[in-house]
């Protein structure tokens, strides 16, 4: 019997191996992947066979498409560990959205913050002007100025704009200033700030300066009473060289050489002239005149009067 032989079969060298044109169509395709910027994906990571002949390029398809989609999927697999590697470029986009986001934050913040100072100044601004009168404050509340009676904290500043040989000047002296340091400026509520204008020649810039000079040593209100308790009910005063000294003497002004020396002299004719142009820039020509709290009162008018805006003025400034 002849035993048939069946022809042996031998498979390809290429079914166990690679061959040459495999290794190299593997490592183009790596190379591509690589230059795209991409990772490769072997085909064993999804449970296939590495064979050169599954790779892109032997299935006859883009690179880019197929690692791109391989790539983003293999992206979403790794997402839900914590482990996916971010482009940087998307990374750098994410930073930059990121500080945009916190500048716009803090800038609207310092606007908002700046808009509430601004309204909080405009309304303390506004209270002040609703506290004063048309002429605004006048006064200088100067610490242990001579010229001035009562607390520099006083809610209510009278300034008087006054002439020693003034005979309505004299009025107020003597009836309503009385009344107003006893009502007011001894209960810390009113105080009193003293202007010359002298307009009544030379004889009136001598008294100013004379009651400067009294006032140096601490005798201004004093000398200022006793000018006014003399003055004339008609005309004016004469108020020379003399009568001055008269009158410092008269209070009690300890130093006589000094007063009669700086009385003389032009020491204080600067301050006067200070006064007297205060005095013109809020339209003030005639004596006496009153600024209480920005609101003017021209002329020795009742105390009644001074008392009512004074009462006003008073509950204005408590708000």
């Amino acid at each position: 019997m002849t035993t048939q032989q069946w022809p042996s079969f031998r498979p390809p060298l290429s079914a166990y191996s690679w061959t040459v044109t495999d290794m190299y169509q593997s490592l183009g395709a790596r190379l591509l992947v690589r230059m795209a910027g991409l990772p490769w994906t072997a085909r064993s990571e999804i449970g296939g066979s590495p064979h050169p002949r599954d790779s892109p390029l032997s299935s006859g398809t883009t690179v880019p498409v197929s690692c791109q989609r391989r790539v983003h999927t293999n992206q979403l697999e790794r997402s839900s560990l914590g482990s996916t590697r971010y482009d940087p470029g998307i990374r750098r986009q994410f930073w930059l959205v990121g500080i945009l986001i916190l500048v716009a934050v803090v800038l609207g913040a310092f606007l908002v913050i700046g808009k509430i100072r601004e309204g909080t100044s405009e309304a303390a601004a506004q209270q002040d002007v609703a506290s004063m009168g048309p002429v605004g404050d006048q006064s200088r509340r100067i610490s242990g100025d001579p010229l001035s009676m009562g607390s520099t904290d006083a809610p209510v500043v009278l300034v008087e704009y006054a002439d020693h040989r003034c005979q309505f000047c004299a009025v107020f002296s003597r009836d309503t200033e009385p009344a107003l340091i006893e009502k007011y400026v001894n209960k810390g509520v009113l105080r009193i700030e003293w202007r010359d204008l002298p307009i009544f020649g030379e004889q009136s810039i001598a008294a100013a300066r004379a009651s400067r000079a009294a006032a140096a040593q601490g005798k201004f209100w004093e000398f200022n009473k006793a000018v006014y308790a003399q003055s004339p009910t008609g005309g004016r005063a004469d108020l020379t060289q003399e009568v001055l000294h008269d009158f410092a003497a008269h209070v009690g002004v300890p130093d006589l050489p000094r007063f009669d020396h700086d009385a003389a002299s032009t020491q204080f004719n600067e301050s006067i002239s200070r006064d007297v142009s205060n005095a013109q820039t809020i339209g003030i020509s005639s004596t006496p005149a009153f600024i209480i709290n920005g609101n003017p009162i021209l002329g020795a008018q009742p105390l009644a009067h001074f008392e009512q805006v004074i009462d006003q003025a008073a509950g204005l400034a408590q708000q």
